[in-house]
C-alpha cells in the first residue's frame, strides 16, 4: 500500500499537574476526534469519549516497538495495540484497538475495534497508511519528548 497519511503526536499534561498524555494526530487532526466523528456518523452510542495514551498508567513496553506492533507476547496475542485510551486516562476503560502492519515502506493501521462493543463495524474506518521512515521518526521524537517531559515532572 502506498503511504498517504501523516502521523504526529502531541505530548501534554492530561490536566494541570497531571500525568503526561500521548495523543496521536493523523493528517493534522486529533485521532480521538476523527474516531468520534466516524462513530457518530455510524450511529454508535456512546460515541467518542477517547483520549490519548498515558504511559505512566499502563506498561506498553518500549514505544518504538509498541507503535510498530512488535512489542512483547501480550500484544502479539491480541493481534494489535491500543491506539487510544478513554478520555478519563485509563486504557482499560474505553480503548480503541487496531492492527498495526509494517510493510517495506509503510505502516498500516486498520481492523479497528472497540473491545467493549465488539458488535461495532469499523470496516469503513481506515486503513491509515503512513510512510515507514516518517512514522519511525515521529515515534522516536515522541519517545525523546516523553523522556524530557517525564524528567521535568
Amino acid at each position: 500500500m502506498k503511504p498517504k497519511n501523516k502521523i504526529s503526536f502531541e505530548i501534554k499534561e492530561k490536566y494541570e499537574g497531571g500525568p503526561i498524555e500521548l495523543v496521536p494526530y493523523v493528517d493534522g487532526s486529533n485521532f480521538a476526534d476523527t474516531v468520534a466523528a466516524f462513530e457518530q456518523l455510524s450511529g454508535f452510542r456512546p460515541a467518542g469519549a477517547y483520549g490519548g495514551l498515558i504511559p505512566s498508567y499502563f506498561n506498553y513496553g518500549p514505544l518504538e516497538k509498541y507503535f510498530l506492533g512488535r512489542a512483547d507476547n501480550y500484544w502479539k496475542k491480541k493481534g494489535g495495540i491500543y491506539i487510544l485510551g478513554c478520555q478519563c486516562g485509563e486504557v482499560g476503560c474505553w480503548p480503541l484497538f487496531c492492527k498495526v502492519t509494517v510493510e517495506s515502506e509503510s505502516v498500516i493501521w486498520d481492523r479497528f475495534k472497540q473491545p467493549h462493543r465488539l458488535d461495532r463495524d469499523y470496516s469503513g474506518f481506515g486503513p491509515f497508511v503512513f510512510d515507514l521512515v516518517d512514522y519511525k521518526r515521529e515515534v522516536a521524537s515522541c519517545v525523546v519528548e516523553l523522556g524530557n517531559a517525564s524528567s521535568e515532572n
